[in-house]
């Protein structure tokens, strides 16, 4: 990466280096940081279950809550959780659990 020296209106000089898109430390999502941009020399990390795709975080509120798993429901408040004793769900963002049909059940989760 390039470094450029710039004068500043003050007199001081400052290095500058290209900006880049944030990424996380951890590859179990691939972009979950924001930034606010100008000359913020760091990302910061999504709330945890949330996530925002490269490039596109200039604030926490661009982060959204990640899809959920098999078992779990989206609460727009606390994230995914699990769906109650006799219910289910595919995953993904639906907000709530479906019954299961008369005479079947199934474990929370």
């Amino acid at each position: 990466m390039a470094v450029r020296i710039v004068l500043l209106t003050n007199g001081a000089r400052e290095e500058t280096r290209p900006c880049v898109h944030c990424v996380p430390k951890e590859k179990v999502w691939s972009l979950d940081k924001e930034s606010t941009g100008g000359n913020t020399p760091m990302c910061t990390r999504c709330p945890d279950g949330k996530g925002v795709d490269s490039g596109q975080g200039s604030s926490e509120e661009n982060c959204v809550w990640k899809p959920c798993s098999a078992g779990q429901y989206l609460d727009q408040q606390n994230g995914c959780q699990d769906c109650p004793a006799d219910q289910w769900s595919t995953g993904g963002n639906t907000p709530m659990c479906t019954r299961c049909p008369d005479g079947k059940g199934v474990d929370s989760g």
